[in-house]
């Protein structure tokens, strides 16, 4: 299951898209506890199948995929901002993974045990960087959608009502957040479709192998890991030497890929990441949606503005050539950017 965000034709006079078709907002409305009316009152900036625009060569592609459990919709605010500079952004929705996926023809999946149990996780003992995950892991599993989700671009590219022509498949990217995020660093390790990609606050979860990735990559992270012994199913110091660990992997990773680059984005927690989850936070902080929700200290549109312009800067330089500044660039316009790209 795919959405595409993309730039529309100038010209277009069609009604504004509802920020979550009534199907999808009546199961997140059961998944998360609240009345399914509240997003309605949520509105995107999006139009309801527009004609997209026409560029000569085609527009640059990139791929999202989200956190384990997360559905896409909770990242339309950063969906949105990538497409408007002129990107067709197709984010992808995993069954079983995510909490909840409406497709168009009425039916619905929910996320069950399989779908969520990965076999890596960021606690795993060992090295798992040696070893990529098996086949059936849920990391894998992604990733395979991943790679099917491309090759049905081309099909679309050919035979679709409103983006037959628009894309080029030859200026493809990817991102994702967590468990996306590693799904975003494998998939660019071992399909050289893939030209450059983004990985949000995600360890490689077992996914990603040891071998280096000879394309661009950029790690976001989070700085604010809080401990919740309710919550954790581990002592406080394995939660630290599981966080020592990850930055470890990450390090290591990062000095075996052709073109890294790391920032921890200061006063972000790892859900800060979900842009709508972060400006609902800033929006209506008293609702059930995020009252209970970590999300750091940085104000939730500072944060959405910092991230966005990592992502849009990084895929306009990687996927449409321009010189646009990366981290070292953008630190000086958002000081909560702590660049810590290792030396080679």
């Amino acid at each position: 299951m795919i959405t595409v965000h993309y730039p529309a034709d100038e010209a277009a006079r069609v009604p504004r898209a509802p920020y979550a078709d009534a199907p999808l907002a009546k199961c997140f409305g059961q998944a998360f506890n609240i009345p399914s009316f509240v997003l309605s009152l949520v509105h995107s900036h999006a139009l309801e199948k527009p004609p997209c625009q026409a560029r000569d060569g085609g527009l640059p592609v990139v791929i999202f995929s989200p956190g384990l459990g997360a559905p896409p919709l909770v990242y339309t605010a950063t969906l949105e901002d990538l497409a408007s500079h002129g990107f067709v952004v197709v984010s992808v929705s995993h069954p079983y993974s995510i909490a909840v996926t409406a497709f168009p023809d009425g039916r619905v999946v929910r996320s069950n045990e399989a779908g969520l149990a990965a076999a890596a996780s960021l606690g795993e003992r060992g090295n798992s960087q040696e070893i990529a995950a098996p086949e059936k892991d849920v990391g894998a599993v992604c990733v395979k959608d991943i790679r099917f989700v491309l090759d049905e671009l081309g099909r679309l590219n050919r035979e679709d009502e409103l983006l037959a022509g628009r894309l080029n498949l030859s200026a493809v990217g990817i991102f994702g957040h967590s468990l996306g995020g590693a799904t975003a660093a494998r998939t660019v390790q071992i399909d050289a479709r893939f030209r450059a990609g983004i990985n949000m606050d995600g360890t490689d979860f077992g996914v990603t192998a040891g071998t280096g990735i000879s394309r661009p990559m950029m790690w976001l992270s989070s700085q604010i890991h809080n401990f919740d012994d309710a919550k954790a199913g581990q002592t406080r110091a394995e939660f630290a030497e599981a966080w020592r660990t990850y930055d470890k992997r990450t390090n290591e990773l990062l000095q075996k890929t052709a073109d890294g680059s790391r920032a921890v984005v200061r006063g972000t927690a790892h859900l800060t990441f979900a842009s709508d989850v972060a400006l609902f936070s800033s929006t209506w902080p008293w609702s059930s949606l995020v009252r209970d929700m970590d999300l750091g200290t940085i104000p939730g549109r500072r944060a959405v503005a910092v991230v966005d312009a990592c992502i849009v800067g990084f895929f306009q330089r990687h996927l449409q050539g321009q010189s646009t500044p990366l981290l070292d660039g953008l630190a000086r316009e958002f000081p909560e950017l702590e660049v810590q790209t290792p030396r080679r």
